[in-house]
């Protein structure tokens, strides 16, 4: 994925997502579904997998950004933080960007 379709793509699961927390550098988060997300960097790549709510380890790979030569993920309570560093043979791109989560309003009911 090129960066626009990368953060856009970010943005929407991000915006989704709950309990946020890294693990040796990579960002983990649940979505409502109960499913586990894991973004993760390998080989200048930000690699996407999932885990099941009743399953033990993460599944499938969709690779969401290539280029990446620094990504860092910097949660708090409400979202996360993200700094990339991308950079090819011809070009180069550093971004910051805080992405808020899944939000609850005080006295709301279900």
């Amino acid at each position: 994925m090129e960066y626009r379709a990368f953060l856009s793509y970010v943005q929407n699961e991000v915006k989704q997502g709950a309990h946020f927390r890294t693990e040796n550098g990579a960002l983990l988060f649940e979505l409502p579904s109960g499913e586990t997300i894991r973004y993760e960097q390998k080989n200048r790549q930000v690699i996407r997998r999932v885990k099941k709510a009743n399953e033990k380890h993460f599944k499938g790979t969709m690779i969401l950004l290539q280029h990446v030569y620094l990504i860092l993920f910097i949660p708090d309570k409400s979202g996360v933080l993200l700094d990339v560093g991308l950079q090819s043979w011809s070009a180069d791109l550093e971004m910051k960007i805080y992405i808020h989560g899944r939000s609850r309003v005080s006295g709301a009911r279900n």
